[in-house]
């Protein structure tokens, strides 16, 4: 008869066989991982100057602010209820029920 532990052994035998593989495999590949005199020589080259990279990562990021609304005396007072509203509908009283609002 054959022993319950025996066959418990077995079954976690491939498992093991690959976790064991894989380890092996990650090890080697860190061992041959070197630099290499070009690459590092490749890399250290300035393409462009940090000036440039600011002054477009600038204009990137300013081309997505949209414009400031004309300040007008009449509009404010209509504006100021429109967020009013929006302001306790969206987000103060969000999910409650209407009655409880009202």
């Amino acid at each position: 008869m054959r022993n319950p532990k025996d066959a418990d052994a077995a079954s976690k035998m491939p498992a093991l066989m690959i976790v064991l593989g894989l380890t092996i495999a990650v090890v080697r590949v860190g061992a041959q991982t070197t630099s290499l005199p070009s690459v590092e020589q490749a890399l250290n080259t300035i393409v462009q100057s940090p000036d440039v990279g600011a002054f477009q990562m600038q204009q990137f990021l300013m081309s997505g602010i949209p414009a400031l609304p004309e300040p007008s005396a009449n509009g404010w007072p209509a504006k100021t209820v429109q967020l009013r509203h929006r302001i306790l509908d969206e987000v103060a009283f969000h999910g409650w029920p209407r009655e409880w609002v009202e």
